[in-house]
């Protein structure tokens, strides 16, 4: 797997990732860490720090669609 892109600033980061299936076809990856809005939240949301850190598959493209 490869970094395509990685954006870095305060409070978080976003990151690309691509991986080469075959010749011709690409599976995407993006990771977003917004470890820094933890400081942010108030002891009743705490159940949400784990939508700060993720790591999500993109949908691919059919190489043979325009």
């Amino acid at each position: 797997m490869q970094t395509i892109p990685e954006l870095g600033a305060e409070g978080g980061s976003l990151t690309l990732f691509g991986e080469q299936v075959d010749s011709v076809a690409w599976k995407f990856y993006k990771e977003s860490n917004e470890g820094g809005m933890a400081d942010f939240l108030s002891e009743d949301d705490r159940d949400l720090l784990p939508l700060l850190q993720q790591k999500r598959k993109l949908k691919a493209n059919d190489p043979g669609e325009d």
